[in-house]
């Protein structure tokens, strides 16, 4: 009886995340990141690259965890300096059902779900991105957006909403 209600959930769950492919209008990524603190934030990385890296990893983590059953955020970059070529559970989250994007596009979406609570809540890596630099990359600063999605959200073990801080990193191309 319990793997069926696994797989309910991973079917609903799979349900809402219908954004996958969306492609991005423009190279421009835009985000309002949050400050405020009496929310959870997402965090991810700042890191350099060169033109041509072919494994650049951005890491995206959690700080002030409340808890969460079910978990989409939405992932945006340049595509025309870089390309996604992986996304990759983080390692402190590895007990999550993982459903990555099947399209690497900027605009795509990763999710997680647990039919329960864990037993302990933690901060932590969430996600990995691993990106190719384009060989003919103009140097500069481009953003990593990680926003809460509104195809799927975010919602604790009594099926409320929660609120996270958006976050922007940095992959600085040299």
């Amino acid at each position: 009886m319990k793997i069926y209600r696994l797989l309910i959930c991973f079917l609903l769950f799979a349900a809402l995340l219908t954004g996958c492919g969306k492609k991005a209008n423009n190279t421009n990524v835009t985000v309002t990141t949050g400050n405020n603190d009496r929310y959870p934030s997402f965090v991810v990385e700042t890191i350099s690259a060169s033109k041509g890296n072919k494994d650049a990893i951005v890491r995206v983590s959690l700080k002030d965890n409340p808890g969460f059953l079910t978990m989409a955020m939405d992932i945006a970059y340049d595509y025309e300096n870089m390309s996604l070529k992986k996304v990759v559970s983080g390692s402190d989250y590895s007990d999550y059902y993982f459903v990555g994007p099947k399209k690497l596009q900027s605009g795509c979406t990763a999710s997680w779900f647990l039919p329960e609570l864990p037993e302990k809540v933690v901060d932590g890596n969430i996600l990995e991105l691993h990106f190719a630099i384009q060989d003919n990359a103009e140097s500069g600063s481009y953003p990593i957006a990680i926003t809460r999605s509104q195809n799927g959200g975010i919602v604790d073990q009594f099926k409320n909403e929660i609120i996270f801080n958006n976050a922007v990193g940095y992959i600085n191309i040299n």
